[in-house]
């Protein structure tokens, strides 16, 4: 759709449900993103043409962390972030400080610990892609 959210983090992401539907053992819970305020258009086929360095540190993509030109790959960056601090319940960039969060950002510096043995295989590979510090061996969004 031509849309960089730039912004995806836990704190944007939303779970919907159908009007008058209360549980969520039916499967119908809806994923939602909201808070588009830092969003831009930027098409696949223009390549990389953005350059603000905007977004939450945790979550910004290496790229954007070293202010280079970025595309629509850094949301799938911050997708898996997403994803892996739902399966960890933490940041893969432990630091006290969102400087330190950066510095680790920009060299792709993902900690994966102990508690990943408690993961599958199939969620650590997908995550594992998603982090990829080279934006085009990310997966798409089409993926």
């Amino acid at each position: 759709h031509g849309v960089v959210h730039r912004d995806v983090k836990a704190e944007n992401v939303l779970l919907a449900l159908p009007e008058d539907e209360v549980p969520l053992d039916d499967g119908k819970a809806v994923v939602k993103l909201c808070d588009f305020g830092l969003s831009a258009r930027c098409w696949a086929s223009e390549g990389n043409k953005l350059r603000d360095p905007v977004g939450s540190p945790d979550y910004v993509a290496p790229e954007v962390a070293r202010q280079e030109a970025y595309g629509q790959s850094v949301d799938i960056w911050s997708c898996g972030v997403l994803l892996f601090v739902c399966l960890r319940g933490r940041s893969p960039f432990p630091a006290r400080t969102d400087h330190e969060a950066l510095v680790l950002v920009k060299e792709g510096k993902v900690t994966y610990d102990k508690g990943w043995e408690h993961v599958s295989p199939e969620a650590r590979a997908c995550t594992e892609h998603m982090l990829k510090l080279t934006p085009s061996e990310r997966p798409t969004a089409q993926k």
